[in-house]
């Protein structure tokens, strides 16, 4: 896997209900198999909401590379 398919500006984050599951990945590589990050809904419900909730989206904030370097100070 390439890293710009997973540090990147663009995100989809789809949810498959068959597997219970929150699939995200870089805009445009939707085929790309599997999914750079999968997050089950057991994990996250075994966090707890507010938990589960800072936790996502710390992820995503490290995930984008503006945000990334910007907030977090981390280059790619």
């Amino acid at each position: 896997m390439d890293m710009k398919d997973v540090l990147t500006n663009e995100f989809v984050v789809r949810s498959d209900e068959s597997t219970e599951k929150l699939n995200f990945y870089g805009a445009g590589t939707e085929e790309a198999q599997p999914f750079p990050i999968e997050l089950r809904l057991e994990t996250l419900l075994d966090m707890g909401l507010e938990d589960a909730s800072k936790w996502v989206g710390k992820t995503i904030l490290l995930l984008v590379s503006t945000m990334r370097e910007k907030l977090f100070r981390l280059k790619d």
